[in-house]
């Protein structure tokens, strides 16, 4: 390559993009302006990938599966440390399920769980979502001031996707502790000890789904983990016992870790504008649209990779066969090309739907019609039942440290609880 190329030049002229750096963690939006400005296509030598910064050349490759691979995509490019995977060794070995596979492994498990989650079976979830939202405010809505993540963005995602599992509610507390330390685990940039720990705690979620897995084929339920297990010997292409285990495990991170962090991602950026939320008051059915645009301003997956399986051309810029390409979608849905005045935060936006926070083609979010459904219960509950909402001024929010996935920590608010009777 000449210093002359597309690729050296933006190289060049495009900023530092790290993993976890405190800057970019508190606002990666500046640094995408620039690269969708100066280097649209950008080799990041600290990460090993091409960094695809604007709407068109991201959905491109969506729509691409051919040439842009989804296989081991989750996997961490580095290795982890041997005390991580001395304990990995006695787990579950990987295998590729959804969002890390390509045709036909791909439309193999997509085929197995897709009728799960076709809009005529999550509407008929609906009144169930509404009095889970419900009951969790019931709990905390007298107190005045909570942390929004811990008792209810997180809890309410999760309780559902429990349910649609059959999983029991009480253990919805493990399950959280394990997908966290699972994420954890996939970033690779916490300490060693803590790595280690995070090993252990997925290893007893294997363990967990393959004693679930053994109860239902024992004693089959009417939920989704029966009808997987009974799927799982029949067909031309029988499910392994390891593949059922983590096609279970991504469906419970992928049905709640997203979630949670798309509702408080939109809360704050709502409640940052009090004409907005006055809005959202006024009228609960703009609850969709504003969840929509949360999801096109703060996407909780900023970013997912492909593996290139050709030579291909993107904004001028040649890519070499076997390079990974990094996904920028939070830059995807802030991009002037495409959305008037991007980064102003807009309730009824009316192009506001059409981002690519839930994915385009064969990978587009298996779940997508159920949270956009739970981000619309939730944001109607907080914003009617919860008066005079607003960020807690004592109490920072906290974010998550994680590559990929960006959301709240903590997220304290406070309000005026209703007198006691």
């Amino acid at each position: 390559m000449t210093t002359d190329s597309p690729a050296s030049k933006a190289e060049a002229s495009a900023p530092f993009f790290g993993s976890v750096s405190p800057a970019q963690l508190d606002d990666p939006y500046a640094i995408y302006d620039r690269l969708r400005r100066d280097a649209p296509v950008h080799y990041s030598a600290e990460i090993d990938a091409w960094l695809i910064a604007r709407h068109d050349d991201i959905a491109a490759v969506l729509k691409a599966p051919e040439t842009f691979s989804s296989s081991g995509v989750l996997k961490v490019k580095r290795e982890p440390p041997p005390e991580v995977r001395a304990v990995l060794q006695d787990g579950v070995a990987y295998v590729p399920s959804l969002i890390d596979n390509d045709p036909p492994g791909h439309t193999r498990f997509r085929d197995l769980v897709n009728t799960a989650f076709v809009p005529r079976r999550v509407a008929a979830l609906e009144p169930q979502i509404h009095a889970i939202a419900a009951a969790l405010i019931d709990d905390f809505a007298p107190a005045g001031a909570a942390d929004l993540m811990e008792a209810f963005a997180v809890p309410l995602p999760i309780l559902v996707i429990a349910g649609i599992l059959g999983l029991p509610r009480e253990d919805a507390h493990d399950l959280k502790r394990w997908c966290t330390d699972w994420m954890a685990l996939q970033s690779g940039t916490a300490p060693v000890g803590e790595l280690v720990d995070c090993a252990r705690n997925y290893l007893l979620m294997q363990d967990y789904f393959i004693r679930k897995i053994d109860e239902r084929t024992r004693a089959p339920g009417d939920d989704l983990l029966s009808a997987l297990v009974q799927a799982r010997l029949e067909g031309d292409a029988p499910f392994s016992r390891d593949e059922l285990v983590r096609l279970l495990m991504s469906l419970l991170v992928a049905g709640h870790e997203t979630t949670s962090h798309a509702i408080g991602n939109a809360l704050v950026l709502v409640l940052r504008q009090p004409d907005q939320l006055e809005r959202l008051r006024r009228d609960p059915g703009l609850a969709a649209s504003c969840f929509e645009e949360g999801l096109r301003m703060d996407p909780s997956v900023q970013s997912l990779f492909r593996k290139v399986t050709r030579p291909v051309t993107l904004s001028g810029v040649e890519i070499p066969a076997g390079a990974r390409v990094m996904l920028l979608f939070g830059s995807a849905g802030r991009d002037e090309a495409r959305y008037e005045d991007p980064d102003r935060f807009v309730i009824d936006r009316p192009s506001g739907h059409r981002h690519l926070a839930l994915g385009r083609g064969i990978h587009v979010c298996l779940g997508a019609t159920m949270a956009r459904l739970e981000g619309t219960v939730a944001l109607q509950h907080l914003s009617q039942r919860l008066p005079g909402l607003g960020l807690d001024p004592s109490r920072p929010l906290e974010r998550v440290h994680h590559f990929f996935l960006r959301g709240y920590q903590r997220l304290p608010v406070t309000w005026s609880p209703a007198p006691a009777a």
